[in-house]
């Protein structure tokens, strides 16, 4: 009898918990937000057109490399003091990159993404 009640017990506690976790991976998605990106016009003929694109959720932000054939560097600048608060040059294998702004105060940003065949450049804010 008491074999069946802490199974019982612990099955029950287990099943209360399910709402929350399936919760909590769709509030975390929608707050996942698009970094709108444009391409400088110097480098108009680019063979593809977005070669990456960039995802801010909370204060991560993720970049995501579409073009496999050049290496490429991550510049974000303050906007508000001008400095350069990340710079980081990554191989042209590297798919995904993750930055972490929690240190960094709360304001407005620009990112600029380059290599040899293209550049692009986005604001955000945290």
């Amino acid at each position: 009898m008491k074999k069946e009640l802490l199974i019982f017990v612990l099955c029950s506690m287990l099943f209360t918990q399910l709402p929350g976790f399936a919760n909590s991976g769709i509030d975390t998605y929608s707050t996942r937000q698009t970094v709108i990106i444009r391409g400088s016009e110097q480098h108009s003929a680019q063979r593809n057109l977005f070669p990456a694109q960039v995802f801010l959720m909370g204060h991560l932000l993720t970049a995501e490399s579409l073009d496999f054939e050049s290496d490429f560097k991550i510049t974000i600048t303050n906007m508000s003091t001008g400095e350069v608060v990340y710079e980081q040059t990554y191989n042209a294998s590297t798919k995904y990159t993750t930055i972490d702004l929690g240190t960094e105060e709360t304001g407005e940003y620009k990112i600029e993404l380059s290599s040899a065949n293209w550049q692009l450049y986005g604001d955000f804010s945290l």
